[in-house]
């Protein structure tokens, strides 16, 4: 395995970040790796020139051509949904270590991706902070600094306009994007799970959801979101035992997200980058991902017969 540790840091020789999109994150997320490893390439963005213009690194159009001309331990993967699973099986075969980023667009392929990887060398890990709720972690940061004592209830409704729906493409990662969200914020899996899945409007398939999640010594969340209105409303009221914060409190909490994200992404692509040099397969942080998978099947089940689903954690 091309790989050695400095001092301080692990430093791969070769490592290449593969299916980076051209968005506003891209030049902070390279700039992430450009930091942590010795050598960056990128393949599968839609303009190269402008791509590898702006984030100086060389580029190849497809993963075929960067496998025939480069050679690489570990792959940094941007998932845009299921389509880019064979991309991901593919290098498992050439027994590649990865690092997805979105991994709410592949939910439901955690568990074979798990099995995949056992009994090989390969080390698969992945980012949710991106996914997860900025009011989620607004909110975590607050109450780290203040006595609020445990979050008993939470409540939030989430109305979205056109451009979330575009960027939703799929049920599944809004319900990974709550899930994941809610459960940041208590600390905890729940141990009951009730679903509704209603479509009120022919427009949007599946355009109404509403969950509930109950959790240890009656602590619950109550979560919706539609995708009817036009406007982007998010209403919530979290409640702790000394503390409670609304949309309004929110408004003077300071606190810079996107710092937060990006230092956040820099940490866990650390620790992935440890773990291949000490062989450590994480397979903790691949349960919780998978437990998180175990909650939306609840939901589908629970929607469509209309029961409360005990969660067997």
């Amino acid at each position: 395995m091309m790989l050695s540790l400095i001092i301080g840091r692990p430093r791969c020789i070769s490592i290449k970040a593969i299916h980076i999109g051209i968005n506003k994150n891209d030049k902070q997320y390279i700039d992430i790796l450009k930091n942590l490893v010795k050598s960056i390439t990128i393949c599968n963005v839609t303009n190269m020139n402008k791509a590898s213009e702006m984030l100086q690194v060389k580029s190849y159009q497809t993963i075929y051509e960067l496998l025939k001309f480069e050679k690489f331990d570990t792959a940094f993967i941007y998932i845009n949904d299921k389509n880019d699973m064979s991309i991901i099986n593919h290098l498992i075969s050439l027994k590649k270590n990865i690092f997805i980023e979105n991994p709410n667009a592949i939910i439901g392929e955690w568990s074979n991706l798990k099995n995949r990887i056992n009994n090989t060398d390969v080390i698969l890990d992945y980012s949710f902070i991106g996914s997860t709720d900025r009011i989620a972690i607004i909110i975590k940061n607050f109450i780290a600094s203040k006595k609020c004592g445990k979050l008993l209830m939470l409540q939030s409704h989430n109305m979205s306009k056109i451009q979330f729906k575009i960027k939703y493409k799929m049920l599944d990662e809004l319900l990974a994007s709550n899930v994941n969200s809610t459960i940041c914020l208590f600390g905890e899996i729940p141990e009951v799970v009730y679903g509704i899945i209603n479509n009120i409007k022919n427009k949007h398939k599946n355009d109404f959801v509403s969950i509930i999640l109950e959790f240890k010594n009656n602590k619950t969340a109550t979560i919706s979101f539609d995708l009817i209105s036009e406007s982007e409303i998010k209403n919530f009221i979290a409640i702790y035992d000394n503390e409670i914060i609304t949309n309004y409190s929110l408004e003077v909490i300071e606190c810079d997200v996107d710092k937060y994200i990006k230092n956040q992404v820099s940490y866990e692509i650390q620790n992935f980058l440890q773990s291949i040099n000490k062989k450590n397969k994480q397979s903790k942080k691949l349960d919780k991902i998978i437990e998180i998978e175990n909650i939306i099947n609840a939901i589908y089940v629970s929607s469509k017969k209309y029961i409360p689903i005990y969660l067997n954690i």
